[in-house]
C-alpha cells in the first residue's frame, strides 16, 4: 500500500481520485505563473457514455493535495484518452482558479488610477474575475504611489499589473488557492518540499534569465496638468543591479 506522504488526491464534486501512474505539479515565477498539474492514470475502460458522465472532465472543478496538504484549487482543462484492446490510458490536467486573470482582458472601468498604489490597484483589477492580490513580506517601496495609471484595452489583467509589478521590482506566484502573491527575494509559499517525506524524485534550477549592466526607461510624465507636457518625454531613471540580483527559482517534483 502506498505511503500516505507519496499520495497525489485529486477531488471533483466530492469524488476522490488517487490511484494515478505519474504526476506532475508546476509552480513557476515566470510569465506564466500560473500553477498546473497533470497527471495519467491507466484503466481497463471507461463505462461513460456520454461527454457529461465523463469523470475529471473539462469545466470540473478540482482540488489538488499532496501528501495530505493541499496545494492547488482549479479546475480541469484537459483530458486526453488513449486505448488499445488491453486498456485505456487518461492524462489529466488542471489549472489554478488564478488562470482567469490570464485569460481575461482589462475592464476599461475606471480604466484609470490616480494615486493608488499596487496592492490597491492589483486588487482592484484581479478581484472583478474574484482572485485576490496580497504583498509577501512588506517589500520596501512597493507601497509608494502611482501618480497614475491607465490600462490599455485589450491587454490581460496579468499584463497590466505585471508591467506595474516591474516598477516596483515585484514578481508574482500564484497563491494555489485562488489568489496571487507579489514578493520580492525568496518566495514564501506554504508549499514545503521535504526529502524522504513527500517527495521522491526533485529538480531545482537557480537562474537569471535576463541581465543588464545598466536599466534605463524614458518616458512621459503622466501626471501633469498641462496635456501637451504629458506628451513630452520627461521622466527618466537609470538603476544599475547590484551584484545580489534576486534568483528566480522554478522547481519540479515527483
Amino acid at each position: 500500500m502506498a505511503s500516505p506522504s507519496e499520495i497525489c488526491s485529486v477531488s471533483v464534486g466530492g469524488l476522490y481520485f488517487n490511484n494515478w501512474m505519474t504526476v506532475e505539479v508546476s509552480r513557476n515565477i515566470d510569465d506564466n505563473f500560473i500553477d498546473h498539474a497533470v497527471m495519467t492514470v491507466s484503466e481497463p475502460s471507461s463505462s461513460a457514455s456520454t461527454l457529461a458522465t465523463l469523470k475529471l472532465k473539462p469545466g470540473d472543478t478540482a482540488a489538488v493535495t499532496l501528501a495530505g496538504q493541499q496545494v492547488l484549487n482549479g479546475e480541469v482543462y484537459l483530458r486526453q484518452g488513449a486505448y488499445n484492446a488491453k486498456e485505456h490510458s487518461v492524462q489529466i490536467g488542471i489549472s489554478s482558479l488564478a488562470q482567469s486573470v490570464v485569460a481575461s482582458t482589462v475592464d476599461g472601468k475606471p480604466g484609470q488610477y490616480v494615486n493608488q498604489t499596487l496592492q490597491q490597484i492589483a486588487s482592484a483589477c484581479f478581484g472583478k474575475v474574484g482572485i485576490g492580490f496580497s504583498l509577501s513580506g512588506a517589500p520596501s517601496g512597493s507601497n509608494k504611489v502611482f501618480a497614475r495609471v491607465s490600462e490599455h484595452q485589450g491587454e490581460t489583467r496579468q499584463s497590466f499589473i505585471e508591467r506595474l509589478c516591474r516598477m516596483r521590482n515585484i514578481h508574482m506566484v500564484d497563491g494555489g488557492n485562488g489568489s496571487i502573491v507579489g514578493f520580492r527575494g525568496a518566495s514564501s509559499g506554504s508549499l514545503s518540499l521535504v526529502e524522504g517525506q513527500n517527495i521522491i524524485q526533485a529538480r531545482l534550477l537557480l537562474a537569471n534569465n535576463d541581465f543588464a549592466s545598466e536599466i534605463a526607461s524614458k518616458g512621459n510624465n503622466f501626471n501633469q496638468a498641462d496635456a501637451d507636457s504629458n506628451r513630452q518625454s520627461q521622466a527618466s531613471t537609470t538603476l544599475t543591479p547590484s551584484n545580489n540580483r534576486s534568483v528566480i527559482p522554478r522547481i519540479g517534483c515527483i
